[in-house]
């Protein structure tokens, strides 16, 4: 409880004593006190909600907003690469940078790792030197509050504007603390869920570096799928858990090689029928590899139909069209452009142009349109796009034209 409100406490206590006991003014500010607990713990259910990360920030900020009745609420979030604060996308579309130092406010805050109240922004020389409201004319009094977990500074947490006409006093700084500390929890669960994921992507990518050792083509080729793969992910709009889920597919999307003898993928030769036919399995071979790890069903069939074909041609299932989950409909055109367009010992790569002609050719029996032409908005934002060599420009116009 901060101090704030245990003040109100006695107060109440006081008035019930007193002989100018007024009832209506009891329930007022018992009705006061009921409001501002429920706000309270209204904030703390946000904080603790299985929203994603961004949702629980931006609505804690606005449960902040009211608590403290003020204007604006602000987040900075140190970026741990280059040691600054900068403001969350929630706060404002423009990004605000500050260095850990005494030469800005949020930074001297998560600097000395101690709150400020500053009553007049305006007369702050670091407020001046170092504005973070688009509109600073409109800046009047605010609190800073640093977010930090057993000594480690995860970001500032600002109040700007009281509504109150006498401003922000000692008792919100105690508010603001105590929900900033609560605040900090959230950045760092998030933090932590983060560096745990990057570790998991590192050790999938020493999986993709040990085929490598095998095998030199495969390795680079993973890698290059991986960024095409992502590519046509943003252009169809994934969400950031797909694009998650597809990043991680495409990297392990050739993971069954492992199982592949060195004489079938090492050879310099084109494959003859029964050695394609044992390399049709890496797919499964794959998914066999990785089944058994929880919450990876996405990952792992993106992984195991990467193969298939809308037409119902491709291996080693045979699926059809919507029978071939999304992830694996994308890996299997980037995994095809970056094959016809790599050297192989028994043949030159093709063009890029050529390539790109061949995926728009086999739309539809192939490859899925959707992502097909998801494909070709991304190639055609690349160099690689030549305009006169497009065989299906032509094509294109007609159809747009209609």
């Amino acid at each position: 409880m901060t101090k704030k409100l245990l003040n109100e406490q006695i107060k109440l206590l006081e008035d019930l004593t007193s002989e100018q006991f007024s009832e209506s003014k009891v329930i007022e500010n018992l009705k006061a006190e009921l409001n501002r607990f429920q706000a309270i713990a209204g904030f703390s259910r946000v904080i603790n909600s299985s929203s994603s990360f961004m949702t629980v920030e931006r609505m804690a900020m606005e449960k902040l907003k009211k608590l403290l009745n003020c204007e604006h609420v602000l987040v900075f979030r140190v970026d741990r690469e280059t040691h600054e604060l900068y403001s969350s996308k929630n706060c404002s579309k423009e990004e605000f940078r500050f260095k850990i130092d005494d030469h800005s406010l949020p930074g001297s805050s998560a600097f000395h790792v101690a709150s400020l109240h500053v009553s007049s922004l305006h007369d702050d020389l670091r407020f001046r030197r170092f504005p973070f409201l688009k509109e600073e004319g409109k800046a009047k009094d605010a609190l800073f509050t640093p977010m930090a977990v057993d000594g480690d500074v995860l970001g500032v947490l600002v109040a700007l504007n009281s509504k109150r006409g006498e401003g922000f006093d000692d008792d919100d700084v105690e508010l603001l603390e105590l929900l900033g500390s609560q605040l900090s929890v959230s950045f760092h669960n998030e933090k932590l869920y983060a560096d745990m994921k990057e570790q998991f992507y590192q050790i999938c990518e020493a999986l993709v570096d040990a085929i490598g050792i095998r095998d030199s083509y495969t390795g680079g080729h993973t890698k290059r799928v991986e960024r095409y793969s992502r590519a046509i992910g943003r252009e169809l709009n994934l969400s950031k858990a797909e694009m998650d889920e597809l990043r991680l597919a495409a990297l392990l999307h050739d993971i069954g090689k492992i199982g592949i003898e060195d004489r079938i993928l090492k050879k310099e030769a084109p494959l003859d029928h029964d050695e394609f036919l044992i390399m049709q399995q890496h797919p499964r071979m794959g998914h066999e590899i990785l089944a058994h790890i929880d919450g990876l069903k996405n990952v792992t069939d993106g992984m195991r139909f990467h193969h298939e074909r809308p037409d119902g041609k491709g291996y080693p299932y045979g699926l059809k069209r919507d029978e071939i989950p999304l992830l694996a409909r994308i890996i299997s055109v980037a995994d095809t452009y970056d094959a016809m367009v790599s050297n192989r010992p028994y043949r030159k790569g093709l063009s890029p142009m050529t390539a790109f002609n061949e995926i728009y050719r086999c739309m539809n029996t192939q490859f899925d349109e959707a992502v097909a032409k998801a494909f070709i908005r991304f190639f055609k934002k690349t160099s690689w796009y030549v305009e006169e060599e497009d065989l299906y420009l032509e094509e294109e116009l007609v159809k747009k034209a209609s």
